[in-house]
Protein backbone atom coordinates (compact mmCIF):
# COMPACT_ATOMS: atom_id res chain seq x y z
CA UNK A 1 0.00 0.00 0.00
CA UNK A 2 1.49 3.60 -0.87
CA UNK A 3 0.81 6.39 1.59
CA UNK A 4 -1.34 8.05 -1.52
CA UNK A 5 -4.07 5.34 -1.36
CA UNK A 6 -3.92 5.48 2.53
CA UNK A 7 -4.30 9.83 1.92
CA UNK A 8 -7.56 9.10 -0.52
CA UNK A 9 -9.23 7.25 1.82
CA UNK A 10 -8.90 9.56 4.52
CA UNK A 11 -10.64 12.39 3.83
CA UNK A 12 -12.60 13.54 6.47
CA UNK A 13 -9.99 16.65 8.03
CA UNK A 14 -7.09 17.93 7.29
CA UNK A 15 -6.02 16.68 11.01
CA UNK A 16 -7.19 13.04 10.43
CA UNK A 17 -5.61 12.84 7.36
CA UNK A 18 -2.25 13.67 9.07
CA UNK A 19 -2.92 10.93 10.93
CA UNK A 20 -4.01 8.78 8.54
CA UNK A 21 -0.18 9.54 6.78
CA UNK A 22 1.52 8.93 9.45
CA UNK A 23 -0.36 5.26 10.24
CA UNK A 24 -0.10 4.60 6.25
CA UNK A 25 3.77 5.08 7.45
CA UNK A 26 3.67 3.09 10.04
CA UNK A 27 1.82 -0.02 7.78
CA UNK A 28 4.29 0.71 4.67
CA UNK A 29 7.29 0.16 7.28
CA UNK A 30 5.33 -3.02 8.56
CA UNK A 31 4.52 -1.72 11.59
CA UNK A 32 0.89 -2.83 13.32
CA UNK A 33 -2.09 0.28 12.59
CA UNK A 34 -3.39 -1.03 16.00
CA UNK A 35 -0.63 1.59 16.44
CA UNK A 36 -3.08 4.19 15.72
CA UNK A 37 -4.56 3.64 19.19
CA UNK A 38 -1.11 5.42 20.71
CA UNK A 39 -0.39 8.78 21.72
CA UNK A 40 -0.77 10.01 18.53
CA UNK A 41 -4.30 10.02 18.79
CA UNK A 42 -4.18 11.38 22.02
CA UNK A 43 -7.38 14.15 21.03
CA UNK A 44 -9.43 11.10 20.56
CA UNK A 45 -12.18 9.95 22.58
CA UNK A 46 -10.79 7.14 25.10
CA UNK A 47 -12.38 4.05 25.87
CA UNK A 48 -11.52 1.00 27.69
CA UNK A 49 -12.03 -2.20 25.12
CA UNK A 50 -14.63 -4.75 26.83
CA UNK A 51 -13.39 -8.43 27.23
CA UNK A 52 -16.39 -10.99 26.70
CA UNK A 53 -16.29 -14.32 27.87
CA UNK A 54 -17.32 -16.41 25.12
CA UNK A 55 -19.37 -19.88 26.92
CA UNK A 56 -18.49 -23.55 26.01
CA UNK A 57 -22.00 -25.13 25.81
CA UNK A 58 -22.22 -28.65 24.53
CA UNK A 59 -25.61 -28.12 22.77
CA UNK A 60 -26.99 -28.01 19.35
CA UNK A 61 -29.63 -26.13 18.18
CA UNK A 62 -31.94 -26.20 14.97
CA UNK A 63 -31.06 -24.19 12.67
CA UNK A 64 -34.73 -22.19 11.82
CA UNK A 65 -34.37 -18.16 13.11
CA UNK A 66 -36.46 -18.90 15.79
CA UNK A 67 -34.93 -18.31 19.41
CA UNK A 68 -36.56 -20.58 21.57
CA UNK A 69 -33.58 -23.16 22.86
CA UNK A 70 -33.03 -22.64 26.40
CA UNK A 71 -29.50 -22.67 25.36
CA UNK A 72 -29.78 -18.97 24.50
CA UNK A 73 -30.31 -18.23 28.00
CA UNK A 74 -26.83 -19.60 29.22
CA UNK A 75 -25.60 -17.81 25.62
CA UNK A 76 -23.55 -14.64 26.43
CA UNK A 77 -25.69 -11.89 25.65
CA UNK A 78 -24.52 -8.26 23.80
CA UNK A 79 -26.80 -5.30 23.46
CA UNK A 80 -25.63 -3.43 20.11
CA UNK A 81 -26.46 0.33 22.24
CA UNK A 82 -24.56 2.60 19.69
CA UNK A 83 -25.27 4.10 15.89
CA UNK A 84 -22.06 4.67 14.46
CA UNK A 85 -23.71 5.94 11.09
CA UNK A 86 -24.95 8.30 9.62
CA UNK A 87 -25.28 9.78 13.78
CA UNK A 88 -22.47 9.12 15.71
CA UNK A 89 -22.68 7.19 18.90
CA UNK A 90 -25.59 7.63 19.88
CA UNK A 91 -28.80 5.46 21.17
CA UNK A 92 -30.25 3.86 18.03
CA UNK A 93 -33.76 4.10 17.10
CA UNK A 94 -34.33 0.25 17.35
CA UNK A 95 -33.67 -2.70 20.09
CA UNK A 96 -31.09 -5.51 18.70
CA UNK A 97 -29.71 -8.11 21.36
CA UNK A 98 -26.95 -10.71 20.27
CA UNK A 99 -26.40 -14.35 21.95
CA UNK A 100 -23.23 -16.47 21.42
CA UNK A 101 -21.19 -19.50 22.31
CA UNK A 102 -19.60 -22.56 20.83
CA UNK A 103 -19.03 -26.15 21.07
CA UNK A 104 -15.67 -26.38 20.06
CA UNK A 105 -16.49 -27.34 16.70
CA UNK A 106 -19.28 -24.58 15.77
CA UNK A 107 -20.04 -20.65 16.68
CA UNK A 108 -23.55 -20.19 17.20
CA UNK A 109 -24.45 -16.93 17.05
CA UNK A 110 -28.32 -15.58 17.14
CA UNK A 111 -29.76 -11.98 17.18
CA UNK A 112 -32.85 -10.87 18.39
CA UNK A 113 -33.47 -7.48 15.85
CA UNK A 114 -36.71 -5.67 16.95
CA UNK A 115 -38.32 -3.12 14.92
CA UNK A 116 -41.72 -1.27 15.74
CA UNK A 117 -42.33 -1.17 12.28
CA UNK A 118 -42.02 -4.67 10.77
CA UNK A 119 -43.53 -3.74 8.06
CA UNK A 120 -40.84 -1.46 6.81
CA UNK A 121 -38.24 -4.64 7.24
CA UNK A 122 -36.37 -5.12 3.63
CA UNK A 123 -36.19 -8.89 3.35
CA UNK A 124 -35.45 -9.41 -0.27
CA UNK A 125 -34.44 -12.77 -1.70
CA UNK A 126 -31.13 -11.71 -3.20
CA UNK A 127 -27.91 -13.25 -4.23
CA UNK A 128 -25.49 -14.43 -2.02
CA UNK A 129 -23.42 -11.35 -1.05
CA UNK A 130 -25.49 -9.55 -2.05
CA UNK A 131 -27.40 -8.06 0.56
CA UNK A 132 -26.47 -4.63 1.01
CA UNK A 133 -29.79 -3.15 0.52
CA UNK A 134 -31.47 -4.79 2.91
CA UNK A 135 -31.88 -5.53 6.92
CA UNK A 136 -28.73 -7.47 7.67
CA UNK A 137 -27.63 -7.98 10.95
CA UNK A 138 -23.55 -10.19 11.28
CA UNK A 139 -20.13 -10.03 13.15
CA UNK A 140 -16.68 -9.43 12.41
CA UNK A 141 -13.52 -11.66 13.71
CA UNK A 142 -9.83 -11.00 13.75
CA UNK A 143 -8.53 -14.13 14.67
CA UNK A 144 -5.07 -13.12 14.84
CA UNK A 145 -5.32 -9.57 16.55
CA UNK A 146 -3.18 -8.01 14.29
CA UNK A 147 -5.73 -5.14 13.71
CA UNK A 148 -5.22 -5.58 9.89
CA UNK A 149 -8.00 -7.94 8.43
CA UNK A 150 -11.05 -9.14 9.96
CA UNK A 151 -13.64 -12.32 8.73
CA UNK A 152 -16.80 -11.36 8.44
CA UNK A 153 -20.52 -13.25 8.24
CA UNK A 154 -23.82 -11.38 7.89
CA UNK A 155 -27.54 -12.47 7.41
CA UNK A 156 -30.44 -10.24 5.96
CA UNK A 157 -33.76 -10.64 7.27
CA UNK A 158 -34.57 -13.59 4.71
CA UNK A 159 -31.49 -15.48 5.53
CA UNK A 160 -29.74 -14.83 2.65
CA UNK A 161 -25.86 -15.24 3.37
CA UNK A 162 -22.65 -12.36 2.66
CA UNK A 163 -19.19 -13.07 3.59
CA UNK A 164 -15.99 -11.45 2.99
CA UNK A 165 -12.75 -10.20 4.41
CA UNK A 166 -12.26 -6.67 5.69
CA UNK A 167 -8.72 -4.80 5.21
CA UNK A 168 -8.68 -1.48 6.83
CA UNK A 169 -7.62 1.22 4.08
CA UNK A 170 -7.51 -1.67 0.84
CA UNK A 171 -11.47 -2.16 1.29
CA UNK A 172 -13.49 -5.75 1.62
CA UNK A 173 -12.13 -9.16 -0.38
CA UNK A 174 -16.11 -10.64 -1.40
CA UNK A 175 -14.25 -13.27 -3.50
CA UNK A 176 -13.60 -15.34 -0.27
CA UNK A 177 -16.34 -18.25 0.67
CA UNK A 178 -16.78 -20.25 3.62
CA UNK A 179 -19.24 -22.92 4.27
CA UNK A 180 -21.54 -21.99 7.20
CA UNK A 181 -25.18 -22.14 8.19
CA UNK A 182 -27.84 -19.24 8.80
CA UNK A 183 -31.79 -19.40 9.14
CA UNK A 184 -34.01 -15.77 9.40
CA UNK A 185 -37.88 -15.07 10.47
CA UNK A 186 -39.55 -11.99 10.55
CA UNK A 187 -42.53 -11.87 12.72
CA UNK A 188 -44.91 -8.99 14.55
CA UNK A 189 -41.54 -7.31 16.82
CA UNK A 190 -38.95 -7.50 14.24
CA UNK A 191 -36.99 -10.83 12.71
CA UNK A 192 -34.01 -13.11 14.14
CA UNK A 193 -31.78 -14.64 12.68
CA UNK A 194 -29.22 -17.93 13.63
CA UNK A 195 -25.97 -18.41 11.97
CA UNK A 196 -23.61 -21.29 12.67
CA UNK A 197 -20.36 -21.00 11.59
CA UNK A 198 -17.64 -24.17 11.90
CA UNK A 199 -14.53 -23.30 13.47
CA UNK A 200 -12.88 -24.96 10.61
CA UNK A 201 -14.57 -22.09 8.28
CA UNK A 202 -11.83 -19.71 9.53
CA UNK A 203 -8.32 -19.31 10.43
CA UNK A 204 -6.76 -18.58 13.50
CA UNK A 205 -3.45 -19.05 15.56
CA UNK A 206 -2.77 -22.37 17.92
CA UNK A 207 -2.95 -21.85 21.36
CA UNK A 208 -2.61 -23.75 24.56
CA UNK A 209 -4.35 -20.71 26.12
CA UNK A 210 -7.60 -20.01 23.79
CA UNK A 211 -7.87 -17.50 21.87
CA UNK A 212 -8.34 -13.91 22.68
CA UNK A 213 -10.21 -12.23 19.45
CA UNK A 214 -11.34 -9.23 18.08
CA UNK A 215 -14.34 -8.83 16.99
CA UNK A 216 -17.64 -6.88 16.20
CA UNK A 217 -21.17 -7.39 16.32
CA UNK A 218 -23.32 -5.42 13.64
CA UNK A 219 -26.61 -4.50 12.28
CA UNK A 220 -28.11 -2.94 9.82
CA UNK A 221 -31.21 -0.42 9.30
CA UNK A 222 -31.99 1.27 6.20
CA UNK A 223 -34.58 3.33 6.20
CA UNK A 224 -34.98 7.37 5.15
CA UNK A 225 -30.83 6.89 6.17
CA UNK A 226 -28.79 3.68 6.07
CA UNK A 227 -28.11 3.24 10.09
CA UNK A 228 -25.06 0.98 11.54
CA UNK A 229 -25.77 -0.11 14.42
CA UNK A 230 -23.06 -1.72 16.39
CA UNK A 231 -22.02 -3.26 20.05
CA UNK A 232 -19.29 -0.87 20.54
CA UNK A 233 -18.78 2.95 19.41
CA UNK A 234 -16.57 4.46 16.51
CA UNK A 235 -13.96 7.02 16.94
CA UNK A 236 -14.07 8.62 13.80
CA UNK A 237 -10.30 10.32 15.22
CA UNK A 238 -9.08 7.35 15.02
CA UNK A 239 -8.20 5.97 11.11
CA UNK A 240 -8.40 2.13 11.45
CA UNK A 241 -11.58 0.57 12.17
CA UNK A 242 -10.48 -2.75 13.39
CA UNK A 243 -8.06 -1.89 15.95
CA UNK A 244 -11.09 -0.39 18.26
CA UNK A 245 -12.80 -3.64 17.80
CA UNK A 246 -13.94 -5.53 21.51
CA UNK A 247 -12.36 -8.64 22.52
CA UNK A 248 -13.69 -11.83 22.75
CA UNK A 249 -12.02 -14.37 25.08
CA UNK A 250 -12.30 -18.16 25.75
CA UNK A 251 -12.38 -20.65 23.10
CA UNK A 252 -10.13 -23.19 25.31
CA UNK A 253 -11.21 -26.52 23.55
CA UNK A 254 -11.04 -25.06 19.57
CA UNK A 255 -8.09 -25.76 17.44
CA UNK A 256 -7.99 -24.92 14.03
CA UNK A 257 -8.66 -27.01 11.17
CA UNK A 258 -6.48 -28.29 8.16
CA UNK A 259 -9.07 -27.83 6.43
CA UNK A 260 -8.84 -30.60 3.75
CA UNK A 261 -12.30 -31.16 2.18
CA UNK A 262 -13.23 -33.52 -0.69
CA UNK A 263 -16.79 -33.14 -1.88
CA UNK A 264 -18.02 -35.80 -4.35
CA UNK A 265 -20.37 -34.53 -6.87
CA UNK A 266 -22.91 -36.34 -9.00
CA UNK A 267 -24.98 -34.75 -11.97
CA UNK A 268 -27.64 -35.87 -14.88
CA UNK A 269 -28.68 -34.23 -18.00
CA UNK A 270 -30.87 -35.17 -20.75
CA UNK A 271 -32.16 -33.06 -23.30
CA UNK A 272 -35.19 -33.38 -26.53
CA UNK A 273 -36.05 -31.24 -29.34
CA UNK A 274 -38.08 -31.34 -32.31
CA UNK A 275 -38.45 -29.94 -35.54
CA UNK A 276 -41.40 -28.07 -37.80
CA UNK A 277 -41.80 -29.43 -41.01
CA UNK A 278 -43.21 -27.26 -44.03
CA UNK A 279 -46.40 -27.85 -43.13
CA UNK A 280 -45.50 -25.91 -39.63
CA UNK A 281 -46.42 -29.20 -37.95
CA UNK A 282 -43.70 -30.29 -34.91
CA UNK A 283 -42.32 -33.54 -35.36
CA UNK A 284 -41.90 -36.11 -32.23
CA UNK A 285 -39.73 -35.37 -29.72
CA UNK A 286 -35.93 -36.72 -30.29
CA UNK A 287 -33.51 -37.81 -27.30
CA UNK A 288 -30.67 -36.18 -27.32
CA UNK A 289 -28.98 -39.09 -24.78
CA UNK A 290 -28.06 -38.65 -21.26
CA UNK A 291 -24.89 -36.79 -19.85
CA UNK A 292 -24.07 -38.29 -16.76
CA UNK A 293 -20.88 -36.62 -15.01
CA UNK A 294 -19.04 -37.32 -11.60
CA UNK A 295 -16.85 -34.78 -10.12
CA UNK A 296 -14.79 -34.18 -6.69
CA UNK A 297 -14.04 -30.43 -5.28
CA UNK A 298 -10.94 -30.41 -3.69
CA UNK A 299 -10.78 -27.77 -1.08
CA UNK A 300 -8.05 -26.84 0.70
CA UNK A 301 -7.28 -23.51 3.65
CA UNK A 302 -4.21 -21.89 4.25
CA UNK A 303 -3.67 -21.72 8.06
CA UNK A 304 -3.52 -17.77 7.92
CA UNK A 305 -5.24 -15.30 5.70
CA UNK A 306 -3.76 -14.87 2.74
CA UNK A 307 -1.47 -11.29 2.69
Amino acid sequence: MTITSVAKVCHFSKTILTRCLITGILVFFGVSPALAESPLNSTSVSRTKIQYQLPHIEAKIQLDGRIDESVWKSALKISLNYETKPAENIKPMVETDVFLFEDGETLYIAFDARDDNPEQIRDFLLDRDNIWNSDFVGIKFDTFGESRKAFQFFTNARGIQADAIQEDFRGDDQTWDAIWDSAARIHTSGYQVEMAIPFRAIRFPVSSKGQRWSFEVLRFLPRKNFHRIANSPVDRNIACSICQFDHLVGLQKVKPSKNLRLIPTLTFASSESREVDALGQLGPWQGQGADNRAGLDFRWGSPKIPT
